[in-house]
Formats: structure tokens, sequence, C-alpha cells
């Protein structure tokens, strides 16, 4: 259905999906059908399995992970895989090593975001913050999302990690630069 609203009236030519965490041959099939109109992501958060725990995440095994990056490319599927820097116990080189697993291993695509710091979430509280050192910094938000609504000035910010005990503030800012020139040569 979806492929025929597509070559008939040209709608959608694309949306965002956040495919399931861990990806299996359902998941696949579902991005075939879609595959002209979007990408499949099999997000990994980190390769280092320390910081995996510490975050309580469960991620595609290696081996899946290859299977199913391999099964989705046979079908023309493109494939992508989000990364978080600033989780805790990842270092600078972990971060970096696992950028050059995943290319290695033929992942073309890859998203970096900063730790982002969410109310509620167990990343948040005092006792997780100290025992991951965790130093904090705001951040303004996309400028498109700031502006004057009903009379109320309103502007959106975040709050990153930019330093644990495991990568230093200049390590913040040495992913950042890496980050940008992915942005800047990747971008579409």
């Amino acid at each position: 259905v979806m492929r025929d609203s597509t070559d008939k009236y040209n709608f959608p030519q694309h949306i965002f999906i956040y495919f399931a965490k861990n990806t299996n041959d359902m998941i696949i099939e579902i991005a075939d059908t879609l595959k002209t109109i979007t990408s499949m992501s099999m997000s990994k958060q980190s390769l280092n399995k320390e910081v995996l725990i510490n975050v309580k995440r469960g991620n595609i095994p290696a081996e899946q992970y290859d299977i199913l990056r391999e099964k989705a490319q046979e079908k023309g599927i493109e494939t992508f895989t989000e990364l978080i820097y600033g989780l805790p116990g990842e270092t600078l080189n972990s971060f970096m090593d696992g950028i050059n697993t995943l290319l290695k291993a033929g992942q073309e695509r890859i998203q970096m975001y900063a730790h982002q710091i969410n109310w509620g979430a167990e990343t948040a509280s005092q006792e997780y913050n100290k025992k991951f050192g965790f130093e904090t910094k705001f951040r303004y938000l996309n400028p498109k999302f700031c502006g004057t609504h009903h009379g109320i000035s309103t502007t959106e910010y975040e709050e990153v990690v930019v330093k644990t005990n495991t990568m230093s503030f200049n390590d913040f800012f040495k992913i950042r630069d890496f980050h940008f020139f992915i942005l800047l040569l990747g971008s579409r």
C-alpha cells in the first residue's frame, strides 16, 4: 500500500521511523517495504560493554548486528546506527574505537549525539551524576524552536554531559570536532 501511494502520488517522499532497538527479520521486512522513503536504524549507543551495563542497555549482539546489516544491504535497505558520547564509562578512545569497528564492519552512516540529561531518567539523579562524575552544560536548541507565541517569548534548550570520570572536557571537544566534520562531510 505504501509503495503504491508513493509511486502513484509521490507521497510521502520521506518518513522517519525509529525501528525496534533489537532488529530482527520482521523489522527487515518492514524496512524493505519502506526502503524507498526511509532508512533503518540499528542503534548501538555504545560498543563498550561496560558503558552498556552502566546505562542498563542490551543491544543487538555484534554477530547478529552484522548478519542483519548484511541482510538489509542485500535488500537495498539503507541502514544507520546511533552512538552517544558522554555516557558513563565511555572514553575518547573507546568511543572512537566503536566508530572504527562499525565502519570496518561496513556501516556507512553513523549518527552521533551528545549524552542528553532527561529529567526523570536515572542518569539525571544526583547519585548517578556523582557516581560517574558528570559535569553538564546547557545549550540552546535549533533557533527554529525559539520565538514569540501569543505574546510569550520562548526558547528551547537541553542539558548535555560534557565531562565524566572517564572523559575529560577536552575529550568532549575532540569528539565534537570529529562530529562536526562528519556532519559537514557526510551531510546530504
